[in-house]
């Protein structure tokens, strides 16, 4: 098979989400996932203004949203790791929501859930239950936020003379031409398939974000 677009979350167990790395990897087959706000384009120009340096070096990062851990999380977990360039994580910690959840043997339904990541680069990222989808990444001479699940993306950037604790600068990033995620995700694996390079969701950094 040399192309597959999986559905996430990739699997329910590490067990079997250590399957399906070791099967990609074992075929060479390209892949992606449904993780579509890592295609959409309306989120670029946010990366782009993270890894250019215009926001300075990247302190922490926010995920405004209540949602579930497997279905949604999944979503806020690799967007928050593809604004910021894919850095390893190296450490979560998290709540099942509500507090009181009883679990007996196993959940019947995907909980709710918060959680803090910590990324190898030093950032640490955290989810705050309530918003519609906005990512918000920090840096020490600005932040770049992402409103209304990518309608609108917000650059605040410290003056260069300006003193620590003086008002930062707003603009708005340019806005991009729209089209569908699921295009640009099966694009982009065609693309890779033709030209041996990785997918942006290539099964390494799909892995990583299905165990945090």
């Amino acid at each position: 098979v040399p192309m597959v677009y999986m559905e996430k979350a990739i699997a329910s167990s590490m067990a079997a989400a250590d399957a399906v790395k070791a099967a990609i990897q074992r075929s060479g087959t390209v892949f992606n996932t449904g993780v579509l706000r890592r295609f959409d384009c309306r989120y670029e120009p946010v990366r782009e203004a993270v890894l250019d340096g215009r926001i300075g070096t990247p302190k922490a990062a926010v995920a405004y949203t209540s949602t579930s851990l497997l279905h949604g999380h999944v979503h806020s977990i690799d967007t928050l790791s593809w604004l910021l360039g894919d850095p390893a994580i190296i450490a979560v910690r998290g709540e099942l929501l509500p507090r009181d959840l009883e679990i007996d043997g196993f959940l019947p339904a995907d909980p709710n859930a918060t959680y803090q990541l910590q990324f190898a680069n030093g950032v640490e990222a955290s989810s705050v239950p309530a918003g519609e989808f906005e990512f918000e990444i920090i840096g020490d001479s600005g932040t770049v936020r992402s409103c209304n699940n990518g309608a609108l993306n917000k650059l605040r950037q410290r003056p260069d003379d300006a003193a620590r604790g003086a008002a930062w600068e707003e603009s708005t990033l340019p806005e991009l031409p729209q089209k569908s995620p699921v295009v640009d995700c099966l694009e982009d694996m065609v693309t890779a398939h033709e030209s041996g390079q990785p997918t942006r969701g290539h099964i390494g950094v799909t892995h990583q974000v299905t165990e945090a």
